[in-house]
């Protein structure tokens, strides 16, 4: 009779979709019993979804990972803006980081830190954070309910989304990757996340007391 302990040794070898995994293992604990936990500790190390490798350095570079890319026709989208205010956000259409840079000049500056003297009518941070910002939030672990496939996915790094319960009648998905990125060097149980209810209106996630991001929800039929 094959155990759960022999699983358990043979889970580093088997090469599965990390949202399938999760998802079985999510159904095995609904099963278990009190005597399994060792076991099933096991399993959570193999079988689970590894976290983001990236690491926290600072606010700039955590603003950076919102750009979009350099083959992106929407050159403006490749800045961050910083404000008079040392106010300073940076998005790719999909999702915005917002936070404040005391140490930069108003301006825009590229992925790497340096500036150009080139002005261009940026998106409206502001307008998209106000309309994210919503007093009714959780905290991230609380309102993650699954790890599921993003059929939305144009690359492979955006294969998963978090299926989140925010208090409406369905589940709502957003992209694992751009939530990963928005919770470095944060304590996901500190991090609260928020929806308007609205499913044409993004995600808000409060990262701690210096940073904001909101992500646009995919569809998952």
């Amino acid at each position: 009779m094959t155990t759960l302990s022999t699983v358990a040794t043979r889970a580093a070898d088997i090469k599965t979709n990390p949202a399938v995994r999760w998802d079985a293992f999510q159904r095995l604990c609904e099963q278990a019993s009190d005597g399994m936990l060792d076991d099933l500790a096991t399993l959570y190390q193999a079988f689970t979804p590894k976290t983001n490798r990236r690491r926290y350095t600072n606010r700039f570079n955590w603003l950076a990972l919102a750009l979009a890319g350099k083959d992106d026709a929407r050159y403006y989208l490749r800045y961050i803006q910083v404000s008079d205010s040392g106010a300073a956000v940076a998005t790719d259409g999909h999702r915005l980081h917002v936070t404040t840079l005391n140490d930069r000049d108003a301006g825009y500056y590229r992925h790497d830190g340096t500036s150009t003297d080139e002005d261009f009518k940026y998106p409206d941070a502001a307008r998209v954070l106000r309309d994210a910002i919503t007093e009714d939030t959780r905290p991230f672990p609380e309102a993650r309910q699954a790890i599921v496939p993003n059929p939305d996915a144009h690359k492979k790094a955006d294969g998963e989304a978090y299926a989140l319960e925010l208090g409406g009648d369905e589940l709502v998905h957003i992209n694992r990757r751009y939530a990963d990125e928005a919770m470095l060097g944060a304590d996901p149980a500190s991090v609260r996340v928020g929806w308007s209810g609205n499913k044409n209106k993004p995600v808000f996630l409060n990262v701690d007391s210096a940073r904001f991001a909101v992500v646009m929800p995919v569809r998952i039929d």
